[in-house]
């Protein structure tokens, strides 16, 4: 979710604080993500059935997207057992992908990213914590299940490639299920520059003064 698949002038950015709030929830970025799983349009007991969530307690969840330009009413609706169902949308149907919008220097846009990212740590998390417990495939070009975390200096060349692979996966995530592309999978990963620390002091340790005097008895005459 959120990375690029094209150029960046054709990335449509999300960068108001209220909309991306509204994403923070770990429910609402499921549902956001199984939308554009199934191909940008889908029924509220599509989404339901592919989360594996009760239809009525996605409703509130996607209304509030609506409100926030996030989904939008499909003009078609699909009739399902003899009954129309409203069909929601992505707002952008250009093919354009949608982003997340980086404002380091506006406070409120940097409240709201960081509550949207760490709803996506979470579900990263719950997802890990499930593959772990069942029967996964580990091992092999077909590995399942991985988690890393590495540091290291990267020149500019290779900063280039390293967005260059992260593009290239979100790609292969963004594209519509097939015949071939039965498999379910979740990526999450976070790239972040970092500052050397600086050592820290440790503090002088006092050093006690040596007692020459003896001390003095008082005698009582």
């Amino acid at each position: 979710m959120f990375q690029q698949r094209r150029a960046e002038a054709a990335t449509v950015r999300i960068t108001d604080p209220a909309a991306i709030t509204v994403l923070a929830s770990p429910v609402r970025q499921e549902l956001f993500d199984t939308l554009e799983a199934l191909g940008g349009v889908a029924t509220i007991a599509e989404l339901a059935e592919q989360l594996g969530r009760p239809a009525d307690g996605l409703y509130y969840h996607v209304e509030l997207l609506r409100r926030a330009g996030l989904l939008a009413v499909a003009p078609d609706g699909r009739s399902r057992a003899g009954r129309s169902e409203r069909r929601y949308r992505l707002p952008v149907r250009s093919g354009r992908p949608i982003g997340l919008g980086y404002r380091p220097r506006d406070a409120r846009n940097v409240a709201a990213v960081r509550s949207l990212v760490g709803g996506m740590l979470r579900i990263a998390r719950r997802d890990f914590d499930r593959a772990l417990a069942g029967d996964v495939v580990v091992d092999g070009p077909h590995r399942e299940l991985w988690a890393a975390r590495g540091t290291g200096w990267v020149s500019d060349a290779e900063l280039a490639q390293i967005n260059r692979l992260l593009s290239r996966l979100s790609q292969l995530l963004r594209r519509p299920r097939g015949a071939a592309r039965h498999r379910l999978i979740s990526l999450c990963f976070v790239l972040a520059p970092m500052t050397a620390r600086p050592k820290r002091r440790r503090p002088a340790q006092r050093r006690s003064r040596p007692r020459t005097d003896a001390p003095r008895r008082r005698t009582r005459s």
